[in-house]
This record gives structure tokens, sequence and C-alpha cells, in this order.
């Protein structure tokens, strides 16, 4: 998933309509409405911290003019609203972190879906992914050499627990690098495949050969690991045989080309436990059988997530996900056709309203911006049990006008079946997404 975004930094954070919320001039009853911003754990026992000092935009229900806050030390703001016009756009706006979005925010949709860290029930907390570099800085690099591959083909892929992103590598050569969590003990897991890629690259087999867990000790600093895959206890794996069945869509979603995969991987890390290995189309151009390599090792306390991914021609996708390890022989359907946008070839600025005509009633919406080249500008996300209004916009004010960015995509996400789990995190049953729409500046 795209979330290259540390080549985008020292984005110019707008601040004008600064300034205490103006009194109404027709009577109308504004109500307090208070946002808090926290960091999200960079482990799964791990605490969440306030952003301090951040600013937080809030534009009003119905339209007006946008005022901007600054977080205090324990990361709120309050503002005041009139939401008898619906819910307001509420945007924090940080140079360490993706920006992110609460469409049709109010203390009514805050309470549809309470907030899990113990702040009063109409308060919104809002999660802000961090930047590549900050996960950087708060890890150590692993990083060395491989040896006695079978093959200079073959592909060995590695993962460390306990660290949400940048903990995993691929690596093609002799070497790799990745990340891993400061201060803690973690393990590696890694896996060699003998792996075919077709004319357009995409993984048509991908044969488990060994797959291997070294427990390494709590580091402060960057650790020099050498492999050596023939010295390495190969651990015991499965074969998984699985079907997908891809939806019927009127408007050809999942034409000819239509792909299928499926994996098992941990929610709160880059570990993958069950590895995608082949697929098989049926004749009747619907199902898909699907092998799947999964490997026998605790993962706990990260919590494993299995997925079935339909892919289409054009870009648009369809997941099916079950908490836990999928079974031998299961059926993946009943998957969730992607929204779509009318005309989605058509001119757009990034400022102009999205139609949500053909967007799934009742599905939960996130938006994601990103530039070229694939780093992710901007997350937004709709209220709980879908949208209300029939568009939505991008609230940008030229917050990133200080990279000569002129072209953005906009990948929109229908979400239902939202699973909570403990002590922290979430998933969805069925999400699809539609094909990337271009934005110019």
């Amino acid at each position: 998933m795209r979330f290259g975004v540390a080549s985008v930094l020292g984005w110019a954070l707008l601040a004008s309509s600064c300034g205490s919320d103006a009194s109404p001039s027709d009577g109308a009853v504004r109500i307090p409405f208070t946002i808090w911003v926290f960091d999200e754990p960079l482990s799964l026992d791990g605490e969440n911290e306030p952003i301090a000092n951040v600013v937080v935009a809030f534009d009003p229900p119905g339209g007006g003019e946008r005022v901007t806050k600054t977080t205090d030390a324990d990361g709120h703001v309050t503002f005041e609203g009139d939401f008898s016009y619906g819910g307001a756009s509420v945007t924090v706006l940080s140079d360490e972190h993706v920006y992110v979005t609460m469409l049709e925010a109010s203390p009514e949709t805050a309470s549809a879906r309470p907030n899990v860290i113990g702040k009063p029930v109409p308060d919104l907390v809002i999660f802000p992914p961090r930047f590549d570099r900050v996960i950087e800085a708060r890890s150590v690099e692993v990083r060395g050499n491989i040896f006695g591959r079978g093959s200079p083909y073959n592909v060995v892929s590695l993962a460390v627990s306990s660290l949400p992103r940048l903990g995993r590598a691929q690596a093609l050569e002799s070497t790799y690098a990745l990340r891993a969590p400061r201060n803690r003990p973690f393990f590696l897991l890694g896996h060699e495949t003998r792996t075919l890629i077709d004319k357009e690259g995409h993984v048509v087999d991908d044969e488990l050969l060994k797959s291997f867990r070294i427990e390494l000790p709590a580091r402060a600093d960057d650790q020099l690991l050498d492999l050596d895959l023939l010295k390495l206890p190969g651990l015991p794996t499965t074969l998984l045989h699985v079907r997908a069945e891809a939806p019927l869509a009127e408007n050809g979603s999942f034409a000819a080309g239509t792909r299928a995969i499926a994996y098992v991987h941990s929610v709160d890390s880059g570990l993958e436990i069950g590895l995608y290995a082949r697929t098989k189309p049926g004749t009747d151009g619907r199902t898909f059988d699907i092998d799947v390599s999964v490997v026998d090792t605790d993962i706990a306390p990260e919590r494993a997530l299995s997925q079935a991914v339909i892919s289409a021609p054009d870009g648009s996708q369809s997941v099916r996900s079950e908490q836990g390890t999928m079974a031998d022989g299961m059926v993946w359907k009943d998957f969730l056709l992607p929204p779509t946008i009318p005309a989605p070839d058509a001119p757009r600025k990034i400022r102009d309203p999205i139609p949500l005509d053909g967007f799934p009633a009742g599905a939960d919406l996130v938006a994601r911006v990103y530039a070229g080249g694939g780093q992710l500008l901007w997350l937004l996300y709709g209220p709980p049990g879908g949208p209300r209004a029939k568009t939505f916009a991008i609230p940008y004010r030229n917050e990133v006008g200080s990279v000569d960015i002129q072209l953005f995509a906009l990948s929109l996400t229908a979400r239902m079946d939202r699973v909570a789990l403990s002590p922290r995190g979430e998933f969805y049953r069925f999400e699809s997404t539609f094909r990337d729409v271009i934005l110019q500046k």
C-alpha cells in the first residue's frame, strides 16, 4: 500500500482565518465541540501520546469562514458551531503527520462511534498517521547480507514484529535493510520464495521454499545482522486451498482480466504468516481457486487477519477480511462492489466536490489523496454509518503549496461491517476501492 510520505516535507501550514469563533448574527445556538489529536502507539502495548502545538482547521457546517486553532499540551482544541446545518470538516494540519480530515463531524457523529481512549463521548479523537521520517527517528535499522539462497532469482521477504510500518523488506539482491522497534525485544520472520512474475508485473506463482524466525533482543541503536539461509532452521508450513467468488457487477467492474489473491498477515505489523502462492481462474470467469502457504508460528500478542482480494483490470478492488487464519477449503464470497465516481476521467480540480451517487448506502467512507510517486498526502474519513451529504470536498487551501505538485490521485473506499479489536484497532469485513481519479491543482 502506498505510504511513502518521507519526501513530502516542509508543507506550508495555512493559518489564515485564525481567531476565535465568530458570534452568530442570526441567533442560532452554537455548541462547543472538542477535538483531541493523539499519536497512534508504535507498538501494541504502547501508549497514545497527545500531539501538542499542531493546527486544527474547522470549516463550519453549512459553509462560512474557516477557523484554525492550535492544540494545547494535552492535545485538545475546542470550537463552537451551529450543527443544525449538519457536520463540519475538521482537519489536522501537522508537519510530522499525514493530513487528516473528518467529514460531517459533530458531537452527534462522534457519539455514534465513541473514542477508545477515555475522552468524553461527544468529543472527537483523531489519530493522524506519522510520516516515515518520524517512525525512522523512533526505531532502529536492521541490515545485513543474505547468504545461501537456493537461486539468485529467489526472493527473500523479511518482516519484524511490533512495528506497524517500515518493518518489511523484499530482498531481490544479496543485502537487505528494514526498521525495527527501539528498546524492545522483537523477532524477524523471513521467507524464501521462487517467484514467477508475468509481463504485466503480477505474481502468478510464489512457491514457498523456506520460512524462518529469529528472536532478537532489545536494541537502542542500529544492528548489523547477516542471514545464512542454509543454517537457519525452517518452520513447518501448510498449503491451504481456498476459493474466491467475484460479485456480479452490471457495470462490468470485474470483467475479463480480473485477478484474485489471498494471504494472512498481522494487523499490528508487517508480519505475513500466510503467503499467496498461486491462483487458478474458473471457467465461469467469476471463481478463483487460490493456494496460500501458511507458516506455523505464534505471533501473539499480535493479531492475525486473513484477507482475499479481487482486483479489476482498471485498478478497482474488493477485499474480504476475517480475523484469524483462514481454514482449508474456505470460500470467500459476498465481496462489496466498488463505489463509483461519475465521469471518472472528466477534468477535476482538487477543490471540486466529489459526487457520491455511486457510493454504497450505509458504508463508511475513506478517501486518500496521493501525489505523484504514490506519496500519501491526505486522509479523509466520513461519519459512522456513511455520508449524509451527496458530495464531499477536500478542504484544500494550498497546504501543500511549498511542494510543486500539480496532479493528485484520489482513491475512494467504502467499508462495511466494522469489527473492533481489543485492546485497540479495528478492521472491516467488507472493503472496496474505486480506481484512482486524477485531480488537478
